[in-house]
Formats: structure tokens, sequence, C-alpha cells
């Protein structure tokens, strides 16, 4: 018996979704939401947003694939 294997593509979520999650995720908690910028590194979105009054500077860190919030600072 053979071992197959079966591959069904890697889909990536784009720089417009992912600043919809991440205003969506820092909403739950703050206002004043701004998305200053979205970049790609590897299979991680970092985006940079500015939240608040006055504003604070935050960044949060998605997965490229599944759209997962990976960590925040």
């Amino acid at each position: 018996m053979t071992n197959a294997v079966i591959s069904y593509g890697v889909f990536s979520i784009d720089k417009d979704t992912v600043k919809q999650l991440a205003e969506k995720f820092f909403g739950q908690q703050q206002s004043n939401i701004v998305v200053r910028k979205a970049v790609s590194k590897g299979s991680t979105w970092i985006v940079t947003v500015s939240t608040g009054m006055p504003p604070v500077v935050r960044k949060v860190r998605i997965d490229a694939i599944t759209g997962k919030i990976l960590g925040f600072e």
C-alpha cells in the first residue's frame, strides 16, 4: 500500500481582510481605531494600528492562511 498525499492548495488572506480583522480585534476593547499599515512577513501579517485617545500605537500578528490572531503588543 502506498501513502497518498492530497494537496488542497494554500489560500492566503489579503491585505484588506487582515486590516478588517485587526480593526475588529482591537475594536472589542478600544475606540478610535485607525489602521496605519499591514505588512506581510512570510506566513504572517503584521498590522499596525492606532487606538484610543490619546492615540496609542499597537501591533497585531495574524496568520496569513487561517486569519488566526497569533499575538499582539
